[in-house]
């Protein structure tokens, strides 16, 4: 079994086990204390895991794997090891670790080391580490195969939206969660760009309305890119109005988006009556839809409430809202198993700002650390204006389906 695989299995829960085992290393380093139960479910989010949490403490508590680890004083100065090395990462070991904490802790080296080290002290104790009682011990309540740890394959099941099972597809097929987004205003670029970065990518974004030369043409050659390169077509329209106004934006004008574009997005502030318009047009044309749940962009307004208020939309309509544009895994703290696909822009791998309040993030800690799917890439591939040359643009884009898979196959539990 490897590293990874115990590291991530032993912070799942390991907030739970710390709190199992406090009261004996109170009492060790002071054993005229007196016993205390350590139990704190600290914010009004947790309050509906609170018994839950406090269950399984007590279970964990009583376990005959733990009761043999507590008479053991190398296991236990193991286990408070990883503890304070956990503690120095800035975990909380009061609550639950988070999807996005436990990604990023679990990638640090420091925190591996000690874990494999933990690993064989238990051995040794007689605790036989192995990969069924790790998730039975550390992570009872979680599934082998959370969505983040699944593969792309793997979670097509999870969804009836065809332009999300298709996308899906593609990226397992491609063997690339690389998404570029095309920004420049010249029908001709535009076109020479997507036919070189094609290869690489699973995904095209545009903004079709900053193209000065638009024509139906246009549309025609970006279709048959789309399959000569196998793609799927994101149109970052970002609707933002009521449900009769973006019906019409989004079937109608000149450029008839649900006609050619598999996905667009759309800002939640409307309220509901902005899904239910797109999707009268989207759904019968097997579209789907993202909401904008967070920006990278510096200042944005997009978070807290705003962003919880995305998540329960998107919920009410599963049908059709396959996802969201957001900087980590959304939701995931109350329902592990629930799938959005989660598509993040401000992705660099040479800077980490433009000037213009972009902030980029690597594809690794995009795709590994916060549990996204999809980076999207724009300036990092094709360069400014109109765009680097071809061959450049072909070197940019695979070195970045590259990054991007390679950060994905260490996030997958095989």
């Amino acid at each position: 079994m490897s590293t990874r695989v115990v590291a991530t299995s032993l912070f799942r829960q390991f907030s739970s086990v710390r709190v199992a085992l406090q009261p004996i290393w109170t009492q060790r380093r002071n054993p005229d204390a007196p016993r205390q139960r350590y139990f704190s479910v600290s914010s009004r989010a947790q309050a509906s895991e609170g018994d839950q949490y406090h269950a399984f403490v007590e279970g964990v508590r009583s376990s005959p794997a733990m009761q043999k680890i507590a008479q053991n004083k190398e296991a236990m100065d193991a286990l408070q090891e990883v503890a304070i090395i956990m503690q120095k990462k800035g975990v909380d070991l009061s609550k639950r670790p988070s999807m996005f904490t436990m990604m990023k802790v679990v990638s640090d080296p420091e925190f591996r080391a000690a874990a494999e080290k933990t690993m064989e002290v238990l051995k040794k104790a007689g605790v036989e580490m192995d990969r069924e009682l790790i998730m039975k011990m550390f992570s009872p309540d979680v599934e082998k195969n959370t969505v983040h740890s699944q593969s792309y394959a793997a979670r097509r099941k999870n969804h009836t939206n065809p332009a999300a099972v298709a996308l899906l597809e593609v990226m397992e097929r491609k063997k690339s969660n690389l998404c570029v987004s095309v920004d420049v205003t010249k029908k001709e670029s535009f076109l020479r760009i997507i036919d070189a970065a094609g290869p690489s990518v699973c995904m095209v974004k545009t903004h079709i309305d900053i193209i000065e030369d638009f024509d139906e043409d246009l549309v025609v050659q970006l279709t048959e890119l789309s399959k000569k390169h196998d793609f799927v077509i994101f149109e970052d329209r970002k609707f933002a109005d009521i449900g009769n106004t973006v019906m019409l934006q989004y079937s109608s004008g000149v450029h008839k988006i649900a006609s050619w574009s598999h996905i667009t997005n759309a800002h939640p502030v409307p309220g509901p009556s902005i899904i239910k318009g797109l999707a009268s047009v989207g759904l019968p044309l097997d579209r789907g839809l993202l909401l904008l749940a967070e920006m990278s962009s510096e200042g944005t307004l997009a978070k807290g409430d705003y962003t919880n208020e995305a998540i329960e939309m998107a919920r009410a309509h599963r049908d059709f809202v396959i996802g969201f544009i957001a900087m980590k895994r959304l939701g995931t703290s109350a329902r592990p198993h629930e799938d959005f696909l989660i598509l993040t822009p401000g992705v660099g791998l040479d800077t980490k700002g433009d000037g213009m309040g972009q902030q980029y993030k690597t594809p690794r800690e995009v795709i590994l650390e916060r549990g996204c799917d999809v980076i999207i890439v724009g300036r990092g591939i094709y360069g400014k204006g109109d765009g680097a040359e071809s061959e450049v643009i072909r070197r940019e884009a695979e070195r970045y389906r590259s990054e991007g898979w390679k950060a994905y196959e260490e996030r997958v539990v095989a």
